[in-house]
């Protein structure tokens, strides 16, 4: 029956990188609101990437190592997802030093570099967090902390509701409340 609608297993296995890099690339673009001033877009669409990485692991595992490794077909779509993917970083990284109004500002290759270098990171960290949350949870640090890190940098992750936003994972959790709260 599949092979109505593709034609070989490669049709498929093609049609599904695609639909994990759209439905990756919709994550991140739709967190990114147009209303936020642009450091507030990139903080939303880098927890998007996280959010989406962890609640979609095998999609995930798709995107990042299954693709990559079956040919030059499959790799090439998730190059031009992660190019998106720079490209908004590298702009909201601009909007950002333009709005600090920042002294020195950087220069197109500077914010370019930047922001695949954080692409290439959170990439990075989701693979790590993905194969971690599979081999299980961390002993607890503290008192019942669980690990994690609260506002003040001590015990807890804040509160419960921003715990289960954050996707309760460990690197993510482990964040500063203030940082998410800015």
């Amino acid at each position: 029956m599949v092979y109505l609608y593709l034609n070989s297993k490669e049709d498929l296995f093609s049609a599904c990188i695609r639909r994990e890099a759209e439905a990756l690339m919709t994550a991140v673009r739709t967190a990114a609101d147009p209303g936020d001033r642009a450091d507030r877009r990139l903080w939303h669409a880098l927890r998007a990437f996280f959010a989406h990485t962890a609640e979609h692991p095998a999609g995930w595992a798709v995107l990042s190592c299954q693709a990559r490794t079956h040919g030059e077909p499959f790799a090439l779509v998730v190059a031009g997802l992660r190019q998106q993917i720079a490209d908004l970083v590298t702009q909201l990284i601009a909007e950002s030093v333009r709005d600090a109004a920042c002294a020195a500002p950087l220069d197109e290759k500077e914010v370019s570099g930047l922001a695949h270098a954080l692409v290439g990171a959170a990439e990075s960290l989701a693979g790590w967090a993905n194969a971690t949350a599979q081999a299980g949870p961390a002993a607890p640090r503290g008192q019942g902390d669980g690990g994690h890190v609260d506002e003040r940098g001590l015990g807890g992750a804040g509160e419960p509701r921003q715990r289960a936003a954050l996707g309760a994972r460990p690197f993510v959790a482990a964040l500063p409340v203030s940082a998410v709260r800015r």
